[in-house]
């Protein structure tokens, strides 16, 4: 009776969590296909045209030209996530592995420093990092103001978090694996690149996909940085477009689904080294 009584309990706190979770998805998605408004009983495309910047003819009969260039915002958003994410993992591999491994003048300091910088707030440096890639820009304008990789260079002074991630990785791996390859002859990149990093795979690969995340969906810093409509991320031009229609829920909605779908797919894409990763 009492195994019962638990089987029902833990059935019944599973299916609350499930709806918890699936009851927002379940919103929006009824609210991106709805008549404008709160959804309505009638199924739509009409969020989606104005999405895609469709003509669209209203109840009332009027013609829509919209301009909303939500594709040009999304492939801005996943260049700069993934040419973050890439570089940020690849920087993070290769500094961790020194402050692990090496031996240097200032080490424990450093990791002290990489330690303490985490708790500081971003948004202090909001402004010294504008003026400082304003100044930037005036010699290299591709890592100026208004410049998906000059955002993306600004991405990288929160790249502590990340060195952190994958210090504590290499910290758990027995020093063996290296000491057998060098007296095979490798040479020190041939231990990271052949040894090391196969090894933390998994944990690169969460890494990968903090900083996607991180760079994909951040807000403040891109829309100081970002001001010129066509350069927009995602984030920015919905927030810009949502500002200025107010209520339009259903658009909210394209836009919420139109932005996850990546995020998604790159999810589903890693999942078996996310798996792994969990073994460990």
């Amino acid at each position: 009776m009492k195994g019962m009584i638990k089987a029902v309990a833990t059935h019944a706190g599973l299916l609350l969590a499930s709806a918890t979770v699936l009851c927002p998805l379940f919103i929006i998605t009824w609210l991106s296909f709805g008549a404008p408004g709160l959804g309505g009983n009638l199924a739509t495309l009409m969020h989606w045209k104005l999405l895609f910047n469709l003509p669209v003819t209203t109840v009332n009969g009027e013609l829509l030209t919209p301009d909303l260039p939500a594709l040009t915002w999304l492939w801005n958003s996943l260049r700069i996530a993934l040419i973050f994410a890439v570089t940020a993992t690849a920087l993070a591999a290769m500094s961790a592995y020194a402050l692990v491994r090496k031996s240097f003048i200032g080490k424990r300091v450093l990791n002290r420093a990489i330690l303490l910088v985490q708790f500081l707030p971003s948004v202090l440096a909001l402004v010294a990092v504008y003026i400082l890639l304003r100044k930037v820009g005036g010699y290299f304008p591709l890592f100026g103001v208004n410049s998906p990789l000059g955002l993306g260079l600004a991405y990288l002074g929160g790249l502590a978090f990340y060195i952190w991630i994958l210090k504590g990785q290499i910290t758990n791996l027995p020093s063996t694996f290296e000491e057998s390859a060098r007296i095979s002859g490798a040479s020190q990149w041939q231990i990271l690149w052949r040894v090391i990093i196969p090894l933390i795979m998994p944990g690169l690969m969460i890494t990968f996909l903090i900083a996607f995340a991180m760079a994909y969906s951040e807000l403040p810093l891109a829309t100081i940085l970002l001001q010129d409509k066509q350069s927009y991320t995602l984030a920015i031009g919905a927030g810009q477009y949502l500002a200025q229609q107010q209520f339009y829920w259903g658009e909210f909605a394209a836009f919420a689904l139109l932005s996850s779908l990546p995020a998604i797919f790159l999810l589903l894409l890693l999942q078996r080294w996310l798996l792994r990763a969990n073994r460990y």
